[in-house]
């Protein structure tokens, strides 16, 4: 006990000494510096790639499962814009329909020589009563087609408006946009048009009658055609601006509506 007592005092003595000298500071701590640094280094070394590369993985596992889940949300939320954006198109389609379930296109009509020029404006059936006598307007060769071709009883009152589109590919003549005062009178002269495939004259032959068709509603009927060219489906038409589709002549085979491009794809 007596010795511990008397070592204890002098390394206190020498600790005092040595944190009070500061130059031996300094040297003992340089030391220290010396001898620890590879030792730390070595520590570091050691465990530094280990760690870098658990955390590496820790990130990228975070990143990935953040990624991912935001990927799902926005897909989720592109198939739901995609879904109500084609509703929304077909709605607008629809709407567009009709508005022109009164329109029919006449195609192959001859122009008469002294039929008006409608240039960018229909001629309505006013017009017509007032025009001179010596001229004929778009109107009344509508009439007197449905008239003498179709055997159609049509005045020129039950005509809205008449005009000449711009000519298309091999169209020998203008085709006749007509707007008919009511449906019903629309429809009488659509149906007669299975009297032009019948009939003998060269001229009334040549001539089509087609519904007045939507953009969208034409680029589908366009593409059912070319499926019934392609032997993949039996007939198509149109009824009321809308396309129907038939795939067999199977007895059992409904039509089918086609409401865009990608229904079309789809069946």
């Amino acid at each position: 006990m007596s010795k511990m007592s008397k070592k204890g005092p002098k390394l206190d003595d020498m600790f005092d000494q040595l944190v009070h000298d500061e130059r031996l500071m300094e040297i003992l701590i340089t030391r220290l510096t010396e001898r620890l640094t590879p030792i730390i280094k070595g520590i570091f070394d050691k465990y530094a790639e280990e760690f870098t590369s658990k955390l590496k993985g820790m990130v990228e596992g975070h990143a990935e499962e953040f990624i991912s889940a935001h990927c799902e949300s926005e897909n989720q939320r592109t198939t739901a814009l995609e879904l109500e954006n084609e509703q929304l198109r077909a709605h607008i389609n629809e709407i567009e329909n009709d508005q022109r379930l009164n329109n029919l296109i006449i195609c192959g009509l001859a122009e008469t020589p002294t039929e008006i020029p409608a240039n960018d404006e229909s001629t309505t059936a006013s017009e017509s009563i007032h025009s001179p006598s010596a001229q004929q307007t778009p109107v009344q060769s509508v009439v007197d087609f449905c008239n003498k071709s179709l055997h159609l009883n049509i005045s020129e009152a039950e005509v809205s408006y008449a005009y000449r589109l711009k000519r298309k590919g091999k169209d020998k003549y203008p085709p006749l946009m007509v707007s008919f005062v009511s449906r019903h009178v629309r429809n009488r002269v659509y149906a007669a048009r299975k009297i032009l495939r019948d009939s003998s004259d060269s001229q009334d032959s040549a001539i089509y009658i087609n519904e007045h068709l939507t953009k969208l509603n034409a680029q589908i009927f366009a593409e059912a055609r070319k499926l019934v060219r392609e032997k993949k489906a039996a007939s198509t038409w149109t009824a009321g601006g809308r396309v129907f589709l038939r795939y067999s002549i199977l007895p059992s085979e409904k039509p089918k509506r086609i409401l865009s491009l990608k229904n079309l794809d789809d069946l």
